[in-house]
């Protein structure tokens, strides 16, 4: 088994690691419907 930080061709497509993060809702958008800081720093 590969190491999930190695990367994985499949087809065309290269995959650079296999981790994923599922589908949240933080609740953290501006007034105007925009990324704030808290939610760029979730990413980070």
């Amino acid at each position: 088994m590969k190491n999930i930080f190695e990367s994985v061709d499949l087809n065309h497509l290269r995959i650079k690691n296999r981790l994923i993060r599922s589908a949240t809702w933080e609740n953290l958008a501006e007034q105007d419907g925009s990324i704030g800081n808290d939610t760029y720093n979730i990413y980070k």
